[in-house]
C-alpha cells in the first residue's frame, strides 16, 4: 500500500532503522532521525510504499534537480521553522524571552548531534567503496528513477521483495531503474532476483522492458 503523512514516514523511517540496525535497537535508535528526515526530503519526489503486515518499505523516486534542492533547503527551512515559532511564543509569553530561545536553541543542538550520530552510524554499516550515488557511468542514459528506503523489519519474511516487484511493473517502459546497495551480498540480491545488472562500486540498474 501507498503510504502519506507523518505517522506513515515515522513507521517507514522505524523499520529502515531497525533493519540497518541489524538488530541493535540502540543503533536502529540512533538511525532514527536521519532516516526520517531522509524520507521526508524525498517524500515530495517519491512514491513510498508499505507492505500490508506493515514489516517492508520501498520506495521509488524519480531523479531529478529538484530533490537536491529540496535537500539543500532542509536544514534552512527547520532553523526557520524554529525560530519563527520561538519569535511567537515570545510575542504571546513575554517571560519566556529569555528561556524559549535556550530551550530551543538546546532542542535543535541535541538534535543536530542524534542525526549526525545517525549517519556515522550509516555510513559505517556500508560496505567500504559503496557509491553514495545511485547513477554512475555505467548507467544507461533516459528517463531514470531510483529505488530507495527498500527495507525489512528483521525476523518477518522478505514481504518487501514481493512489493518491490510489484512497484516495478509499474514504471513506464524503457526507464531506468537505478539503486545502490550497502554491501555486495544485497547488490547480489538485486541482480539474481530483481534482474538487475551489476554496475562500479556496488550501484546496480536495470532498464524496464
Amino acid at each position: 500500500m501507498r503510504v502519506n503523512g507523518v505517522r506513515c514516514f515515522a513507521a517507514v523511517a522505524t523499520i529502515g532503522a531497525l533493519a540497518l540496525g541489524g538488530g541493535s535497537r540502540i543503533r536502529a535508535l540512533a538511525l532514527w532521525p536521519a532516516l526520517f528526515l531522509g524520507t521526508l526530503s524525498i517524500a515530495p519526489f517519491s512514491r513510498i510504499y508499505m507492505t500490508e503486515d506493515r514489516n517492508g518499505t520501498v520506495a521509488i523516486r524519480r531523479l531529478g534537480l529538484g530533490q537536491y534542492v529540496v535537500a539543500l533547503l532542509a536544514a534552512p527551512i527547520l532553523l526557520i521553522a524554529v525560530f519563527a515559532v520561538t519569535a511567537l511564543v515570545n510575542l504571546v509569553f513575554p517571560v519566556g524571552a529569555i528561556y524559549v530561545p535556550l530551550v530551543a536553541g538546546g532542542i535543535l543542538f541535541i538534535l543536530s548531534l542524534w542525526i549526525l550520530a545517525g549517519l556515522v552510524v550509516s555510513l559505517r554499516g556500508r560496505q567500504r567503496g559503496a557509491s553514495l550515488h545511485e547513477t554512475g557511468p555505467e548507467t544507461p542514459k533516459g528517463r531514470r528513477f531510483a529505488i530507495s528506503n527498500l527495507a525489512q523489519r528483521p525476523g518477518t519474511y522478505w514481504t518487501a521483495l514481493t512489493l518491490a516487484q510489484q512497484v516495478i511493473e509499474q514504471l513506464p517502459r524503457g526507464s531506468v531503474l537505478c539503486a545502490v546497495a550497502s554491501d555486495e551480498k544485497l547488490a547480489a540480491v538485486y541482480v539474481r532476483r530483481g534482474g538487475f545488472t551489476a554496475g562500479r562500486r556496488m550501484r546496480v540498474y536495470r532498464v524496464i522492458s
